[in-house]
């Protein structure tokens, strides 16, 4: 399913309703793998933002940098996005929703 949406989405720009998609679950069943295996031979732009990246500095600016270069990007990819939701900077849980208005 997630090769079928990246297909329509960016290689043909059928999907115009899709903004995203969310791969979640627990630790460790492979959804590194699989966004690995699926984008790979795409040759796709990719952008991934991990919680070591976000931990020092402005965290927020971080956010808004990677969302401005995901307009150039065809993926913007946040590696344990739990990190921001149980940031106790709520000042960045909520920068991070305004950004993905």
């Amino acid at each position: 399913m997630l090769k079928e949406i990246i297909d329509l989405k960016l290689l043909s720009q059928k999907l115009t309703s899709i903004k995203g998609v969310l791969v979640h679950g627990p630790a460790g069943i492979g959804k590194s793998h699989l966004i690995h295996s699926v984008i790979g031979p795409l040759n796709l732009k990719v952008i991934r933002v991990t919680p070591s990246h976000l931990i020092s500095g402005d965290q927020f600016d971080k956010i808004k940098q990677a969302f401005k270069q995901s307009v150039e990007s065809h993926i913007l990819w946040f590696e344990e996005i739990d990190f921001i939701a149980k940031s106790k900077d709520k000042d960045l849980f909520y920068g991070f929703l305004e950004e993905l208005d």
